[in-house]
């Protein structure tokens, strides 16, 4: 069997955000992905229900790492930007609610393909003008917008090469 190539990078962000209906209990994500590379943008509606918000945050980072790994990008450093504290917790190895042990667990093992990972607390819908909240709030709004329409998109940007 060939073995897949990878292009390793430096750093990967992910910018994340999900969106919740507690009535029907219908999500929906949206990610902003930043490399050295490229810029991968995604948005959609989960195929499942989720229990609450924080189950739609987990997810909606599941999907945004599932993506680094389709392009497969082989970043040595991981940045999680994201709002959810849950979300940050799991990524910062801290414990969480054991009614998230499933997806929690699918994220772990996720996250253990990088060498380092990390988050960053990105204060959500707020008015700081900042690339960090303008891509949250693309997020937020996709996010929103996916699960309303089921509607799922991902798009891929390469930077060209620097040449010497």
């Amino acid at each position: 069997m060939e073995e897949s190539k990878t292009c390793s990078i430096g750093y990967c962000t992910i910018n994340v955000d999900s969106s919740f209906c507690p009535r029907t209990k219908v999500g929906g994500y949206a990610f902003w992905i930043t490399t050295d590379v490229c810029t991968i943008k995604g948005y959609g509606r989960f195929r499942e229900i989720c229990l609450d918000p924080h189950e739609a945050e987990i997810k909606g980072l599941i999907n945004a790492i599932q993506a680094v790994k389709k392009y497969s990008l082989s970043p040595k450093a991981l940045v999680v930007n994201c709002d959810n504290k849950v979300v940050r917790d799991i990524v910062s190895n801290n414990g969480v609610n054991k009614k998230y042990h499933k997806v929690e667990k699918i994220l772990r093992e996720m996250l253990s393909d990088f060498p380092i990972f990390y988050a960053k607390h990105i204060r959500g819908h707020s008015q700081v003008v900042s690339a960090r909240n303008f891509c949250n709030d693309w997020c937020d709004k996709m996010g929103r917008n996916a699960w309303k329409q089921n509607h799922r998109k991902i798009e891929i940007t390469w930077k060209q090469q620097l040449l010497p």
